[in-house]
């Protein structure tokens, strides 16, 4: 047996104890035994065949959200005759946490649930299945999420399609919620900050679609520098424009990259590969990584789009990036490449939408201050039909399939399905951890 200090508590698990969440702030009941202790007190057992007795005590308890809930002082006393004075002297829990033992203890024999917003691989669903989580699939309307219909799921997997605010996680983990999974990396559409303070994990599959990112970012500079789009257009349309193509070899050219994470490193490798002069900028990186792979470091975004004929944004949605590529950064970059050839100026975002001024964008590539604007994804998701990018013949875009190829969906499932699962037996996830449950534990 494990023994794990949580504030006030200690909890454990292994073979002969129940799985308890010490990670989540909550205990949440498997199989074997259930602990409950102070520290530095003997810790007394409560047997798997012992609860059966707790179960008539929470049979007619108040219903909210479809889960049981008492408070823990009304539990408490309920176990008072057996464990005495060690319950008593100074052991509290705050609401989530007794709900979730009551709801364990109460409703032992309700499959655990999962809902999928968004959609998944078959891979991610059959994985959750056999973890034995009952999927649901349905995509509920923020009014929905912030009325409690994640209250009656013990977690969530969204995709950028869904927005989760903190009234829906509140409400949520007012019920059962206690696990938020993101099947990608950016979690700007999740409240991190709200999903902590209720007791949930947040979890992502950062690394997963990394290399297929990486490859639609090479597609871009690739198509934008040799006119690809633009050449398919003409020919479905009758015209041989042959003559009216030139493109330019990448070879020689400087890229910019924003951010050095994983992506942008992987970007840095291939457009090396290839010949191009990288550069970048981020407030994080590691010079010695940069070193490693032949990266210049610009101090600054003015720095970098002054410096590049091709930048890359690999950065994630946030106050300081939001609508930070604008008119002044587009109108500072060059069009004449290192090795003296007139490539034009091109800008590539599969980061954000939200990071790219788009109007901005869109009235560059119309006044020939930008060649090309390639994007994956966008302020707005769908690209609305009256996007002024649409009439813009530079414009190169794909909707938002950075990580959908099946190799990185086969990923995708394995490792958010593996991490939601440890997170809801009570075990540290592997991989994917973007933020822990703050504890839940007061003061009585």
């Amino acid at each position: 047996m494990h023994l794990y200090e949580v504030g006030k508590l200690w909890v454990a698990d292994g073979d002969d104890a129940m799985d308890l969440s010490f990670d989540l702030g909550l205990l949440l009941v498997g199989v074997g035994a259930v602990v409950l202790a102070q520290p530095g007190l003997s810790l007394p057992v409560l047997q798997h065949d012992e609860l059966d007795h707790l179960r008539p005590a929470v049979a007619g308890l108040r219903r909210r959200g479809g889960p049981a809930i008492l408070g823990f002082r009304s539990f408490t006393a309920r176990l008072q005759p057996r464990f005495g004075a060690k319950l008593s002297s100074g052991l509290c829990v705050d609401e989530h946490m007794a709900h979730a033992l009551l709801h364990s203890l109460a409703l032992g024999a309700v499959q655990r649930s999962v809902l999928i917003t968004d959609g998944g691989s078959a891979g991610l669903k059959s994985r959750l299945t056999a973890g034995g989580l009952n999927v649901v699939e349905w995509h509920p309307t923020s009014a929905q999420l912030a009325a409690g219909c994640l209250a009656e799921h013990d977690a969530v997997i969204v995709r950028s399609a869904t927005t989760l605010e903190a009234c829906a996680i509140a409400a949520g983990a007012a019920g059962r919620l206690r696990v938020i999974g993101r099947a990608g990396v950016g979690v700007d559409n999740i409240a991190v900050g709200a999903a902590r303070q209720h007791g949930c994990w947040v979890l992502n599959t950062a690394g997963a679609s990394t290399d297929s990112v990486v490859e639609l970012t090479l597609a871009h500079l690739l198509s934008a520098a040799r006119r690809v789009p633009y050449a398919d257009r003409q020919l479905r349309s009758g015209v041989w424009a042959k003559g009216k193509l030139g493109g330019h070899e990448l070879r020689g050219k400087r890229l910019g990259l924003i951010g050095f994470g994983r992506i942008s490193r992987g970007v840095a490798v291939a457009a090396g590969a290839l010949g191009m002069e990288v550069h970048a900028t981020s407030p994080s990186a590691s010079p010695m990584k940069a070193s490693a792979l032949g990266v210049t470091l610009q101090p600054g975004l003015d720095e970098l789009f002054s410096t590049c004929t091709h930048v890359s944004l690999h950065c994630g949605l946030n106050p300081q990036t939001a609508g930070a590529v604008g008119s002044r950064l587009l109108a500072l970059m060059p069009s004449v490449a290192p090795d003296g050839t007139v490539c034009g100026s091109h800008l590539i975002n599969l980061a954000r939408g939200g990071i790219v001024d788009e109007a901005a964008a869109a009235a560059a590539l119309r006044n020939g201050v930008l060649s090309t604007y390639s994007a994956d994804v966008f302020e707005t998701e769908p690209l609305p039909a009256d996007s002024p990018l649409l009439t813009c013949d530079g414009f190169i875009g794909s909707p938002h399939v950075g990580g959908e190829t099946a190799e990185a969906q086969e990923r995708v499932g394995t490792q958010l399905a593996e991490a939601v699962l440890a997170a809801l037996d009570g075990k540290p996830p592997g991989h994917g951890v973007v933020c822990a449950p703050m504890r839940g534990l007061v003061e009585p």
